[in-house]
């Protein structure tokens, strides 16, 4: 079986290969702030949370569990798959995309959902034109 203390140290090794905070992370899949505090305790993730994770992660689940070393081994590919459907902009049906985790991009509009926006309608500014105007 899957121990959940292993799966909340891969998840957190993960996030910190990607500079990402954790607790960031958690708010932006609006997961509770406890969860890898919960792991380490022996509660295991819903599937569903675990797949969000990974999509945040930018990983595959078999990687948070173990399953494989390599993190881009049954990753998905591309889109926003949240609740067990794809979701697309509600603008324009174009497939939400994951926001580069450098830091480096803000959103002028609120289409974007947890950490994801619409590659047609968001506009992307980096943080150099931002200091520019």
């Amino acid at each position: 079986m899957y121990e959940s203390t292993v799966i909340a140290e891969v998840i957190k090794k993960s996030a910190k290969l990607n500079n990402i905070q954790l607790k960031n992370m958690l708010i932006e899949l609006e997961l509770n702030k406890n969860t890898l505090s919960n792991m380490y305790k022996g509660s295991m993730l819903k599937a569903d949370s675990l797949a969000r994770i990974a999509d945040y992660l930018d990983c595959s689940v078999d990687y948070l569990l173990g399953r494989t070393d390599n993190p881009e081994i049954n990753k998905k590919k591309e889109g926003v798959i949240m609740d067990g459907e794809l979701h697309t902009c509600p603008k324009c049906g174009a497939v939400l995309v994951k926001k580069p985790l450098d830091g480096t991009f803000t959103l002028d509009d609120s289409t974007s959902l947890n950490g994801f926006y619409c590659p047609n309608c968001d506009k992307p500014k980096t943080t150099s034109q931002e200091n520019d105007h």
